[in-house]
């Protein structure tokens, strides 16, 4: 019993904190956007924010269907996705938002069912030149909302009371400890607010007029037309909008996973975490509200808690529940200036960048062109848009939709000029000798790399035969892709998927002390073994429709 008290408790305190931090991006991001572009009375687009994210986050807690999943995902309003929407509403109105809102979500509905397809082009280099671009075009428009509100009792207090956030952020970043430092953010808004209220700038007759339980009266659908011009106009860049989420919701899968105790990446459990944040995105558009994404809240407090995902679920949809039905909560968050919620998305948008961005990364300073040349352009794009004042940020092309456009053509040039040798063979074991010849006609540096490719093939092949659990089809193909990269060789087999367990798995239960006793008699782990002797690095990534086992030689 005490056990089970505490394992409680933990859990309700990992979900109030969750919450804390969720809540504030659920409510404040969407009222950010209309506020933007001179909107009033938008109490309507909070609560659909609201009702759309508990749908979502309450849809990843199945266990069975399309959508099921055993990590926890918590959907919250895409910052990301702020510039796009600002020139929506600014061009076309809540409609066209709503369409084009509804459009993103749909692309990234399609490049998560396809990214079995696009892995060799959504790569690690790709994901974070996105969310770098994706940053750039962001902050102008967060400068853009720092106001100066009425009724301060002093000119300099909406500067300070952002200093003070500030100050209160890095230092729990700086010094605190584990546990402290994600309430960093919600911890400087705190201050910030309090010291906003001594200035004057807190709105508190906002609160205290505000009803304890409502609904809004009216607004609740966006009405008016559609602007044809402004949909074809800007579709393109809420499309880029949309590869951006499928790179974060890659990366908010794997710390789910991680934080669920999954050694290694599922891809399935990708493809359907960009399933349910697509479908979100559409609800979103319906409901009037922008675009969703994953918040790293949730598993990040999980890696450092301990806790079980199932326990916080309940009180964190509760929690958005209560702000939903609840006026008066949100106008707490309404109430504070717009310069210290500016403070509070940029530390939220640092520490994003800063985990997602390898040291390595920065350091190249001469660095591929296929990452920097894109980020220069959304460089150039904001300050030429900065120069001529222009608040639509050079109408329809930003810095992420330019920046994004050479990175893809970049990458499209890379992919094509890189030598690739593919074949196509029956998934069976006399395919053996047709793969030595393929391997034998490679243009390879040296005899031994050559064996140890050969030998690579081999295993990898006899490892797809055992794992898969159909008979013998002549009409199962496996393609096997050899890519030249100097001394370095890459093996990709790619195949229908066998319903087999991951291999990278298997091989680090065939690394435990234990097993090398155990599993060596196994017939089955021979393959695997010899595989992992051979290559220099496997990977097995299984998605709906295909698996793919890449191993690297040298």
């Amino acid at each position: 019993m005490r056990t089970l008290t505490a394992s409680a408790v933990r859990a309700l305190g990992t979900a109030s904190q969750v919450s804390i931090q969720t809540a504030a991006r659920v409510v404040l991001l969407p009222l950010l956007v209309v506020e933007l572009v001179g909107g009033e009375n938008a109490s309507w687009i909070i609560v659909a924010s609201l009702v759309v994210c508990a749908v979502v986050t309450a849809a990843s807690m199945m266990r069975v269907g399309p959508l099921r999943s055993t990590s926890l995902y918590i959907a919250v309003a895409d910052p990301m996705s702020i510039p796009f929407c600002v020139l929506a509403l600014e061009f076309g109105g809540a409609v066209t938002l709503a369409v084009l809102v509804v459009i993103a979500g749909m692309f990234q509905i399609a490049a998560g069912r396809w990214l079995a397809s696009l892995r060799g082009f959504i790569t690690p280099e790709f994901s974070i030149t996105l969310v770098v671009l994706a940053c750039i075009s962001l902050l102008p428009v967060l400068v853009r909302a720092i106001d100066a509100p009425e009724g301060a009792r002093w000119p300099g207090a909406v500067p300070v009371c952002m200093a003070l956030a500030a100050t209160v952020i890095y230092a729990l970043n700086r010094l605190g400890s584990p546990v402290l430092k994600p309430w960093a953010p919600p911890a400087g808004l705190a201050a910030g607010a309090a010291a906003a209220a001594v200035y004057g700038i807190y709105d508190v007759d906002l609160v205290t007029d505000a009803a304890w339980i409502g609904l809004p009266a009216s607004g609740w659908i966006p009405t008016g037309s559609i602007d044809a011009l402004a949909v074809a106009m800007l579709a393109p860049s809420f499309a880029i909008l949309a590869l951006v989420q499928v790179a974060r919701a890659n990366v908010s899968s794997l710390l789910a996973q991680l934080a669920s105790g999954r050694p290694v990446l599922d891809f399935r459990e990708v493809q359907r975490a960009n399933t349910r944040i697509g479908a979100g995105s559409v609800l979103a558009g319906v409901g009037g509200t922008i675009p969703l994404g994953y918040s790293p809240a949730g598993p990040a407090a999980l890696l450092q808690t301990g806790g079980d995902a199932r326990r916080i679920r309940a009180p964190l949809l509760a929690v958005f529940a209560a702000v939903a039905v609840c006026p008066r909560l949100q106008a707490a968050l309404i109430a504070v200036p717009r310069g210290l919620v500016v403070v509070y998305f940029l530390s939220v948008l640092l520490l994003l960048v800063t985990k997602l961005v390898p040291v390595n990364f920065i350091k190249q300073s001469a660095g591929p062109a296929v990452m920097w040349a894109p980020i220069g352009t959304g460089v150039v794009f904001e300050a030429v848009g900065a120069a001529l004042g222009d608040a639509k940020g050079l109408d329809a092309v930003n810095g992420l939709t330019a920046g994004s456009i050479v990175l893809i053509a970049l990458t499209a040039l890379r992919t094509l000029r890189t030598r690739r040798h593919r074949v196509d063979l029956p998934l069976a074991s006399f395919s053996a000798e047709e793969i030595k010849e393929f391997v034998s006609s490679l243009p390879v540096e040296s005899e031994e790399l050559q064996d140890r490719l050969n030998a690579v093939c081999e295993e990898a092949l006899l490892v797809l035969i055992q794992s898969d659990v159909h008979s013998y089809d002549p009409n199962r193909q496996v393609r096997l892709t050899a890519t030249l990269r100097g001394a370095t060789i890459e093996a990709e087999f790619v195949a229908a998927p066998s319903g087999a367990e991951n291999l990278q798995e298997r091989i680090m239960l065939l690394s435990e002390p234990e097993a090398r006793d155990l599993e060596a008699v196994i017939e089955r782990d021979a393959a695997l073994r010899l595989l992992n002797h051979y290559a220099t690095s496997v990977t097995h990534r299984q998605y709906h429709d295909v698996e793919v086992i890449t191993a690297v030689v040298t």
